[in-house]
């Protein structure tokens, strides 16, 4: 009788520990894949696929697969000109390849060779193709941790990549259906090429996890050096300011190299930038206003026949267009014209907003773990799986 009760309660526990109470799916293992508009700023008008491996691709067109080692793909007028080991056709505009065994990589000839994750599609656009990378979430958060940070401090790319992958699942359709791109205006992403092992095992370590405020993903903002302080969107960019967006002191980035610079533009240089349009040469720059956090706000440009002003932003980014991004590193600076020339002093790399890179490095090396990396710059967040958050996201 005894032994026939212990056979019950052993059924009940093993009922018990069914569905009901089964262990949640690891966020990691299932997870959305990310649309990424690759190799854009090429202006691509052909690009080769071909697999890594030995193994063959499949060519998707339309409702008809093709097995090939290769396809040579061009735009034709709004066309496709296809060829995947036969002969070839212009009928279709759109086409995707991909491989189980090895990674899909495409060649730009001349310019561009790089391998991904997952498939390429390309369409013919107006003017050019339009190559898209469909990859799982996680190997893209491994690419773009790697190129966005290299550091030997685990919790700096740790911290790097829960933001780059709150990022990617708040901005996925940045672009509308083509998703979001592989240049700096979105996150850096090269693909397979791109990764490195302290990315991939930082993507590993928190595989599924995400910052959030109230329950919703954050706006994951990080820019490489604060110059002493982070600033608030509201005062780089205008809008409104989350407040777990509202600048603090960091004085943990001072170990960056751009914690403090200078810069002169000689004569040569300021006509580069083409204030002659506003009828004259350039005189002089002073900053007229500044943010609560120091930034320069407003900026006056002095010139033989008018005064322009303008944003610290608007300068800056018209010195970085004209001269390259090393002249001006940030908007906080301050401006003395001597001599035919401009002499800059300033602070920081970037725009300042969120997590400084480099400050995220300092933290490390004084034994912060990612998670206190993460709130100290993001104060009140939580990091928690992204798993739940949004039923809606297509898994793989």
């Amino acid at each position: 009788m005894l032994f026939k009760r212990i056979l019950l309660l052993v059924f009940l526990l093993a009922a018990c520990s069914g569905p009901a109470m089964a262990q949640r799916p690891d966020p990691a293992r299932i997870q959305p894949d990310v649309t990424v508009m690759v190799l854009s700023s090429y202006n691509p008008q052909s690009v080769r696929l071909y697999s890594r491996g030995e193994s063959s691709l499949t060519a998707q067109l339309g409702t008809e697969k093709k097995q090939a080692q290769a396809c040579g793909i061009s735009l034709v007028g709004n066309s496709l000109g296809i060829r995947c080991g036969g002969a070839e056709t212009e009928k279709y505009r759109a086409i995707t390849v991909s491989n189980i065994s090895d990674p899909v990589c495409a060649e730009i000839a001349g310019k561009v060779s790089r391998c991904y994750h997952g498939r390429l599609v390309v369409e013919a656009g107006a003017a050019e193709l339009t190559i898209s990378n469909i990859v799982p979430l996680e190997d893209y958060v491994a690419s773009v941790t790697s190129g966005e940070l290299d550091s030997d401090q685990p919790a700096a790319m740790q911290a790097q990549a829960v933001l780059a992958r709150t990022w990617a699942l708040k901005n996925r359709m940045k672009h509308g259906s083509a998703g979001i791109c592989d240049l700096t205006h979105c996150q850096v992403y090269k693909g397979i090429d791109g990764e490195t092992k302290r990315g991939r095992e930082a993507a590993r370590r928190t595989s599924g996890l995400v910052a959030t405020w109230n329950g919703q993903l954050i706006d994951a903002f990080y820019h490489s050096t604060s110059g002493g302080r982070t600033t608030d969107p509201a005062s780089a960019w205008g809008g409104d300011t989350p407040p777990y967006l509202k600048g603090v002191d960091d004085p943990w980035s001072e170990i960056s190299p751009h914690h403090r610079w200078d810069s002169i533009l000689t004569a040569a240089e300021i006509r580069k930038l083409g204030f002659e349009a506003f009828n004259g040469t350039i005189l002089g720059v002073r900053v007229t206003d500044r943010t609560p956090h120091g930034r320069a706000s407003r900026v006056e440009i002095t010139l033989s026949a008018k005064t322009v002003s303008m944003t610290g932003q608007e300068f800056q980014t018209a010195v970085g267009r004209a001269l390259g991004w090393n002249y001006l590193k940030s908007d906080w600076f301050e401006a003395v014209s001597k001599s035919g020339r401009i002499l800059f002093t300033g602070r920081g790399l970037g725009h300042g907003v969120g997590m400084s890179q480099w400050g995220a490095v300092g933290m490390a090396r004084k034994g912060h773990n990612y998670k206190e990396i993460i709130k100290y710059y993001f104060p009140g967040v939580e990091v928690q799986e992204w798993d739940g958050l949004f039923p809606q996201l297509p898994r793989r």
